[in-house]
């Protein structure tokens, strides 16, 4: 069962395939056939015309002289290095300068450029291959174009001849009548014109209409078969794999079922041969051996001066050793001088330390006010002045002894000077800080 529905999947997969491809191709052929109808209709030549069946005709009349025809020079752009073309509109101006009008147009580097500029964008070899447009002025009439007056007769042009399609006055049109030319009005030919162009414009919009609708039913069909692709290469990709996985496990059964029934001989066969490998192997040492201890009843001189050398490499081994004791004891020597130099500098710095201290001390004891306990921010002695006003010292239990007499004092910084008197409300409501030195006891 499972063989024929992989059977059926195989031939549906196949069939879809098969009309994809016909129909891309039918979609090339297409576009094919439209762009050689385009070429052959702007190659195809005007048609010949026949001979005259009439050869009475052909006798009485005079024969014409056929004219040479000249031959005409190919003009293949690439041999040509210049083209003059008349230019209508605005002529460009100078890309490298941009100050003077454009002489020239290069097709390849695509840049307008004046003569003056020429050997800044072209070198003397590219000149032979690039193509160069000149610009060329059109050439004006000295009379008015716009002039509404006839050249023959000078008068104002009011008719139109369909015949000559020409403007007309009134003394041109009785020669026109003459020769039975229809001749029409401004205005009748100015109506005439109006239909024709808006029967033209309106076939442009049907065009358009029927071109983008064309447009959009291939954009769809392009959509549509690209999906259709997708899904089918998505199915042969899905089967592919199915069909390898299938094959893989059949393969790795039946190796796996040969190796079982493999391994149990082999293992046998595999004991018999490490035996016998052994045994060889053995068998070969003792030769060599042999052959060492013939060679060394030969050659006593060989092994004296053996010995002789292994007991020098000792002695030098040995003497390595005491060199590499020393210098790692004269490296230990010198760690210890540097941190003993260390040590000395840390200790001078602390000296240096203690005596800037004292110095600062005994300039605080010059400059220490006597404060007056009942409002300790005024002085006794008005005269002098604190060190710093924002803080005063006052004696404590604990502290420094800075005086002879045992005094021991801390120092207290005040942010703010208010109104209260006693210090201990200054301390209740957190205006004074206390500074303690790191030398108290």
């Amino acid at each position: 069962m499972r063989s024929g529905a992989n059977q059926s999947e195989r031939n549906w997969t196949f069939r879809t395939i098969c009309r994809v491809v016909t129909w891309t191709g039918f979609l090339l052929s297409s576009r094919k056939k439209k762009h050689r109808k385009k070429r052959l209709k702007s190659k195809s030549e005007k048609p010949k015309k026949r001979k005259t069946k009439n050869r009475l005709k052909a006798k009485h009349e005079k024969p014409k002289k056929r004219k040479k025809k000249k031959k005409q020079k190919s003009q293949d752009p690439k041999r040509l290095r210049d083209i003059q073309i008349p230019f209508e509109h605005k002529i460009p101006q100078c890309q490298v300068c941009e100050e003077k009008k454009a002489d020239c147009y290069c097709t390849e580097c695509k840049v307008h450029y004046c003569q003056n500029c020429e050997p800044k964008v072209h070198t003397p070899f590219s000149l032979k291959k690039h193509i160069n447009f000149i610009y060329q002025e059109p050439y004006v009439s000295r009379k008015k174009i716009n002039s509404n007056l006839c050249d023959k007769h000078n008068k104002e042009l009011c008719l139109y001849c369909k015949d000559e399609n020409e403007l007309i006055c009134g003394d041109c049109s009785d020669t026109c009548r003459k020769n039975n030319h229809s001749i029409l009005g401004l205005d009748e030919y100015s109506n005439e014109i109006s239909q024709k162009i808006k029967i033209i414009l309106n076939k442009i919009q049907k065009a358009e209409i029927q071109s983008n609708e064309t447009i959009q039913k291939s954009i769809e069909l392009k959509n549509k078969f690209k999906i259709e692709i997708k899904e089918l290469s998505n199915l042969i990709e899905k089967q592919s794999d199915l069909m390898i996985q299938k094959i893989q496990k059949s393969k790795i059964n039946h190796l796996n079922s040969l190796l079982k029934i493999g391994i149990i001989s082999d293992t046998k066969f595999d004991n018999i041969i490490d035996k016998n490998e052994a045994k060889q192997e053995e068998i070969k040492e003792t030769k060599n051996q042999i052959k060492i201890l013939t060679k060394l009843k030969k050659d006593k001189k060989t092994i004296k001066l053996i010995r002789e050398s292994n007991e020098i490499i000792e002695k030098d081994k040995e003497e390595r050793k005491k060199e590499r004791k020393k210098e790692q004891q004269s490296k230990r020597e010198i760690q210890r001088e540097k941190e003993k130099s260390e040590e000395i500098r840390r200790l001078n710095q602390m000296e240096i330390q203690r005596l800037e201290e004292e110095k600062r001390e005994k300039i605080l004891e010059e400059f220490d006010p006597k404060m007056n306990l009942g409002n300790p921010i005024k002085l006794k002695n008005e005269n002098k002045t604190a060190w710093n006003p924002f803080s005063f010292r006052y004696g404590t239990i604990c502290g420094k002894k800075i005086y002879s007499r045992g005094k021991h004092q801390i120092k207290i910084k005040i942010d703010q000077f208010p109104k209260t008197k006693n210090v201990e409300n200054m301390i209740g409501l957190g205006v004074v800080k206390t500074e303690i030195r790191e030398n108290l006891i």
